[in-house]
């Protein structure tokens, strides 16, 4: 639907560009609406607010928008319509918001050739390949409710599973530095073993909290050997993963599908009835599993740590105490959706896992001989 109404252009610092023309510099987050949402007629003015941060995907016909959801034409109508659009010099309005937002001659919103994703670039960076094809990154920093408290507990936990002070170091920074700094790739991984029943769990409840359960994900183990190498769009716009169980045997397969996902930051991504393309991937990894021979390693492997655990069996978990009184206590204190939703014990990780510098990268290798040995 269109029509025309009478409308006063502004020069200034206000440019009318042409209808092939967009933004094509990052200039931050969009910034507060100083519009009068009342009015029912959008100009120029108000159309560069009103669509503020939403940037085209050309080749896929979606808007990627400022809180990094994607709509395609109808869906971008209906979320982001409800006005009447000013689209020519003359005074011709739509009321179709994404021909105002796309086709519009006097200006329109970014258009790119395809997106990123990149948690240490601003969310809507635009960036340009050495093809000159254009990127905008989808990343948009997770809101993570914090405080500062008592973390005795976890520490106390992580204490029994790993006795030895200077693994407890490794991991914990290790942990610390994916929470701290999204998207910087560890080009390693820890493994985590030990009996079963001793709460593992908890470092899993932890991490999903203070990494964002929207970028937290937590492939199955079968996933990985049955089809995981194939088809892996679901590594796309994560931050971290945790494979539970997990046990490679003399499957040296699997083991080679890990390395790369371990230590590579892009990959060919293939989903089921999609073509391969490459994909950023910059999630970092952790395994637990109860078996010793999880994922089988050599003395100079690179990519994997392992944590053997110095409880190895019932009697173990009973000489320290760690009885469902114990664990009960524990996760009532973490305080998860089904220990009384409070949070308690999660919230003060987002922001007080380690204290760790970004330059501080954390190394397996200081640890590597040690942890070839099993415990018995």
């Amino acid at each position: 639907m269109t029509n025309t109404v009478p409308v006063s252009f502004r020069a200034g610092n206000l440019r009318i560009l042409c209808a092939t023309a967009f933004a094509s510099i990052y200039d931050g987050p969009p910034p507060p609406l100083t519009i009068d949402l009342a009015q029912p007629i959008f100009g120029e003015t108000e159309c560069r607010q009103w669509f503020a941060g939403c940037t085209l995907v050309g080749p896929e016909n979606r808007i990627i928008g400022p809180r990094g959801v994607t709509y395609g034409p109808d869906a971008f109508n209906s979320a982001f319509g409800g006005k009447l659009f000013v689209i020519d010099p003359n005074g011709k309005t739509t009321n179709r918001a994404w021909e105002a937002a796309t086709n519009s001659m006097l200006w329109t919103v970014p258009k790119v050739d395809g997106t990123r994703f990149l948690p240490g670039r601003p969310t809507g960076e635009i960036s340009t390949d050495a093809l000159g094809r254009t990127y905008v990154n989808t990343y948009v920093p997770a809101t993570i409710e914090t405080f500062q408290a008592d973390v005795t507990p976890f520490l106390r936990h992580l204490e029994l599973l790993l006795p030895d002070p200077n693994d407890r170091r490794a991991l914990a920074e290790y942990l610390a530095h994916c929470v701290k700094y999204p998207g910087y790739k560890i080009p390693w991984a820890p493994l985590i073993q030990s009996t079963e029943g001793v709460g593992k769990n908890v470092i899993k409840q932890v991490m999903r909290y203070a990494i964002g359960s929207h970028y937290f994900y937590e492939p199955k183990a079968k996933q990985l050997n049955d089809s995981g190498s194939k088809f892996n769009a679901w590594m796309e716009g994560r931050l971290f993963f945790l494979v539970d169980e997990i046990m490679t045997g003399e499957k040296r397969d699997m083991v080679e599908t890990l390395k790369p996902f371990v230590t590579e930051t892009q990959l060919e991504i293939e989903g089921k009835g999609s073509n391969q393309r490459m994909g950023d991937t910059p999630g970092n990894w952790l395994f637990l599993s109860n078996h010793k021979d999880a994922i089988p390693i050599h003395r100079n492997g690179r990519r994997f740590g392992i944590f053997y655990s110095a409880i190895q069996s019932v009697s173990d978990l009973a000489a320290r105490g760690m009885n469902d009184t114990y664990f009960g206590r524990l996760y009532s204190w973490l305080g998860d959706h089904q220990n009384g939703g409070h949070q308690y014990g999660l919230r003060p990780w987002r922001d007080g896992l380690w204290p760790i510098p970004s330059s501080a990268v954390p190394s397996a290798s200081a640890h590597r001989s040690r942890h070839l040995r099993k415990p018995p």
